[in-house]
């Protein structure tokens, strides 16, 4: 009788806790928000933000002004943007290879006076490419050269990356960096002279490149190692070569070699032919209007 009473306050004890138990281990569930929000491991978020400072140095007013400036590449084989916001209102008008060309249309600037534009972009920056499927154009030669192409058949190898590797390093063992120069003077120039600033050292990368057979492209954009604020120094021209469904960094002027990707925030991929600029050759920012001048803070 006592061991039967002593078996039901047990059960009745029991079942109870064991309830409060089970109902109790949602507690301690991930939030299924949460798990969908938190990035694979070769992935991280990212923002950059970059100001313009326009201003009218005339005595007249400045009607129907605009400005034109390139945003973060919507997406490549290390880069997805995700959201841009900006300070003025503004319409996006996408070009070919992803490029995003934001358009301000302004309003009357005053004389002497001056408007700020602040853009801030959300990223996805992968540390390793995903395949972006085919390459396209990008094994159309850029230039006719017999130099280049001789060169490009004794760098060529077994393999898209060996062979990425031999032009990559000999761009380095035989270009020397001059810094930063207004004028593009191309990759044949660079041959010639042995010299050039990080846009020849791309332009030279791509054109021996699709010589060789390998696809390649010159990408534009900053190269910030660390912080979110983009500066007119951190702006710089890079080649990328296609191996394996994607687009990989081939960096002879910073030394690199298909790493550091999140470092690079591109915002503009060249067309195929080097020589068909579009938008009229800008290849950062440009304002329309008489007197009005644009300088990237």
């Amino acid at each position: 009788m006592n061991g039967n009473v002593t078996i039901r306050i047990l059960s009745v004890i029991v079942i109870p806790v064991i309830g409060l138990i089970i109902g109790m281990q949602p507690v301690f569930h991930v939030d299924q928000q949460a798990r969908r929000d938190v990035l694979p491991v070769n992935e991280m978020s990212r923002t950059v933000l970059y100001r313009f400072h326009i201003h009218n140095s005339t005595n007249q007013p400045v009607h129907r002004a605009c400005f034109h400036l390139y945003a973060p590449v919507k997406q490549t084989s290390t880069q997805r943007c995700t959201k841009i916001q900006s300070s003025h209102p503004y319409e996006m008008k996408a070009e070919a290879g992803g490029n995003q060309m934001m358009i301000f249309p302004l309003a009357t600037v005053p004389p002497y006076a001056s408007k700020i534009v602040s853009i801030r972009a959300s990223l996805i920056m992968r540390t390793t490419p995903w395949e972006t499927g085919p390459f396209g154009s990008y094994l159309i030669a850029t230039i006719e050269n017999k130099n280049i192409r001789n060169l490009a058949q004794k760098l060529r190898s077994d393999t898209p990356r060996e062979t990425a590797d031999n032009i990559y390093r000999w761009i380095i063992d035989h270009i020397q960096f001059t810094g930063y120069t207004r004028e593009e003077k191309g990759a044949s120039c660079a041959l010639a002279r042995r010299e050039g600033d990080c846009t020849e050292f791309a332009d030279l990368f791509v054109a021996i490149s699709r010589a060789a057979g390998l696809p390649a492209r010159r990408v534009s954009g900053y190269l910030i190692p660390e912080g979110e604020v983009l500066k007119p120094g951190a702006y710089h021209d890079w080649a990328e070569f296609y191996e394996r469904g994607a687009w990989r960094i081939a960096d002879a002027q910073q030394r690199n070699f298909d790493m550091r990707y999140p470092d690079y925030v591109a915002t503009r991929i060249a067309p195929p032919v080097l020589s068909a600029e579009s938008a009229g050759g800008f290849h950062q920012f440009y304002i329309e209007g008489d007197g009005l001048t644009v300088k990237m803070d």
